[in-house]
């Protein structure tokens, strides 16, 4: 009887270990599935400015050509500084 009673103690530590350690990998997983999110969108957010800048310098580039050839200035010149073709600056 006392040895069956060992078995039953064992047993129920052998369960109560199980579900701790189940309950510390779905906290774990939880926890890594957080922290997934936030780099996620700490990334976003970093591509999303860059894109931005990146309009920026673009929208600067089609205005400064744009102003350029409003003042006559020749289209191999304003190609050759901004980097646009002559169609794109014609489009302007």
């Amino acid at each position: 009887s006392a040895g069956h009673e060992s078995f039953q103690t064992s047993e129920k530590e052998d369960e109560m270990s199980q579900l701790f350690i189940s309950d510390m990998i779905q906290k774990s997983m939880a926890q890594g599935r957080e922290e997934g999110i936030m780099q996620g969108r700490e990334q976003g957010i970093m591509q999303g400015m860059e894109k931005g800048r990146m309009q920026g310098r673009e929208e600067g580039i089609h205005q400064t050509a744009k102003n350029l050839r409003d003042t006559g200035i020749s289209m191999d010149i304003i190609s050759a500084s901004t980097g646009l073709t002559a169609e794109e600056i014609r489009k302007l």
